[in-house]
């Protein structure tokens, strides 16, 4: 069976107010799907530090946004 829990890793962007949408549209659809979506914020300057290893390691969650120089350095790895 398929699992109803879900993680997902976001940076907190130069616009918080969009950041407060975008959580509340990700626990809007969560409700609406009935998963249980545990969300993490990090700035975008932890983000590399908390991504890359998650990479190397395979513990990567299962969605996440983060800044195009990031995705741009997980695409080498």
């Amino acid at each position: 069976a398929a699992s109803n829990e879900l993680s997902w890793w976001m940076w907190n962007t130069f616009a918080p107010a969009a950041d407060e949408v975008l959580e509340a549209k990700l626990k809007e659809w969560a409700a609406a799907n009935s998963v249980t979506l545990e969300i993490s914020r990090d700035s975008d300057g932890n983000m590399p530090d908390k991504i890359m290893p998650a990479l190397e390691a395979g513990t990567l969650p299962d969605g996440l946004f983060t800044d195009a120089s990031t995705a741009l350095q997980m695409t080498e790895a």
